[in-house]
């Protein structure tokens, strides 16, 4: 007989589905403290989940399911935890799991609302923020035109950046200075795609919408 499967509870904004009166799974859930989803803006019919260090259980594939619609797809892991996914939904109602060698966890039901107050802010970026990669396949992300000149990209001061690849699931972080500066390197080549979150430092779950550039 197969295991029994468990049902999903709901809890507050992003919650874990909880196992009650059945087997465990033997691969742990993702960690819902270290996932962020982004917040669309009206219009947006995209939104970007990013799992922090320690999200997940290191290498395997994250996979997200729609459940209303069952829109599905499956990104790779990093040894770190970290994962990053642009999903072709603005619906705030995800399921997760993670899938490894030894099997496939419990899903997490990540559920999102809209904030009522402010929340950090992304414009347009200008050419420059993502520079071509270096000798060691190394790219900057740097929001600053140089002295004297404005920044690249409007970005709200002092919050947290997250900065990923959607290649290889590498996810760095940073924080804005008092102007919407910020400087980071990861691992890319050319045709990625390097995409930035802003992140509430006391809200986590208040988020920005998200900005995908192309790495020359």
């Amino acid at each position: 007989m197969s295991p029994q499967r468990c049902r999903p509870r709901l809890a507050v904004v992003l919650a874990a589905l909880f196992v009650a009166g059945c087997d465990s799974a033997p691969v742990p859930q993702p960690v819902p403290d270290l996932v962020r989803l982004s917040t669309p803006t009206p219009g947006q019919p995209q939104r970007l989940l990013v799992g922090l260090p320690g999200a997940v259980a290191g290498k395997g594939q994250v996979h997200v399911v729609q459940p209303k619609t069952g829109l599905s797809l499956s990104v790779a892991s990093t040894e770190a935890g970290t994962f990053a996914a642009v999903l072709p939904t603005a619906d705030a109602e995800l399921a997760l799991t993670f899938e490894n060698d030894d099997g496939e966890s419990d899903p997490l039901l990540l559920r999102s609302a809209l904030p009522d107050g402010p929340r950090p802010a992304l414009g347009t970026p200008a050419p420059g923020v993502v520079s071509v990669p270096d000798a060691g396949g190394r790219v900057t992300v740097a929001n600053d035109g140089g002295p004297g000149q404005p920044l690249l990209l409007d970005a709200t001061p002092e919050v947290t950046v997250l900065v990923s690849n959607d290649q290889t699931s590498e996810v760095v972080s940073s924080t804005t200075d008092s102007a919407g500066r910020f400087a980071v390197s990861l691992l890319a080549s050319s045709g990625s795609t390097i995409l930035i979150l802003l992140v509430d430092p006391d809200e986590p779950d208040v988020t920005s919408d998200f900005v995908g550039i192309q790495v020359p």
